[in-house]
């Protein structure tokens, strides 16, 4: 399936689609005079709304992933062959608007495998991410994450790009045969904690003559509703939201399908 179709077809299936979907049999009962049936339509809009957008939401639900593995110091992790880095933590360069690549919130990711090859965990990184040409960008995520590797004194010829993946699915995949030339038998699987489940179910399906060591970094949420605020609607919590149910999401239909 093409990561575009993919991606529409999540999105009509996200929470917030939901709401509109309400909206809309609201706005169908007022027009057919049924003004009892809007009002309940509409009522029930406005609490999924209320529920979805508190941070208290998708806290709980990002916490649900992130709890599955524990995140610890570079120097407890056993030695492996090899480190796998997925993309998702930055964007490549985009000129002439941005001529660097982009960090996002998950990019310690990156910052993480650099101290676990600091650590001398593995010999090598597997940087693996592909160009998001619908984000105007030009230079793969592999590329932009090798530049920010050997900024953290990473050695270049440490480091090696995977740069046609899109999706957890085609990670995995396409770092087949970079792990099969590295004969590598252990291998350090770095990514964020919340996305942790879902990349573990797809390599450990693909490498199964492989020990996959789960590394969590990029951990979210410390603490579920701590604040009263966690409990009132914001933008932010409608964003952690859907995040954490795309995972969930993308989890089970590997899990039906057999990717992800």
């Amino acid at each position: 399936m093409s990561v575009y179709l993919s991606k529409i077809l999540s999105l009509a299936i996200y929470p917030l689609t939901w709401i509109f979907v309400l909206l809309f049999i609201g706005l169908i009962f007022l027009a057919i005079k049924s003004h009892r049936a809007a009002a309940v339509t509409f009522s029930l809009s406005f609490i999924a709304f209320w529920i979805m957008a508190m941070p208290m939401t998708g806290q709980w639900l990002t916490h649900s992933l992130e709890s599955q593995y524990e995140a610890k110091d570079a120097t407890s992790y056993q030695n492996a062959d090899v480190i796998i880095l997925l993309g998702g933590g930055m964007a490549g360069s985009a000129p002439p608007a941005r001529l660097n690549p982009d960090l996002n919130d998950a990019a310690d990711r990156v910052w993480f495998a650099a101290q676990l090859y600091h650590a001398k965990k593995a010999p090598y990184i597997i940087a693996s991410g592909g160009t998001l040409t619908w984000h105007g960008t030009t230079q793969s995520e592999a590329r932009a994450m090798r530049l920010f590797l050997e900024q953290l004194g990473v050695p270049a010829t440490a480091i090696i790009d995977e740069e046609q993946s899109r999706t957890t699915y085609k990670n995995a995949l396409n770092c087949r045969s970079k792990v099969l030339y590295l004969e590598a038998k252990r291998i350090l699987l770095v990514t964020s904690a919340a996305h942790l489940p879902r990349a573990m179910a797809v390599f450990q399906k693909l490498y199964p003559e492989s020990e996959i060591i789960p590394v969590a970094t990029d951990v979210r949420v410390i603490e579920v509703g701590e604040d009263l605020l966690d409990w009132l609607p914001q933008a932010g919590g409608i964003g952690m939201l859907t995040e954490a149910w795309h995972e969930w999401l993308g989890l089970l239909i590997y899990r039906l399908k057999g990717q992800a």
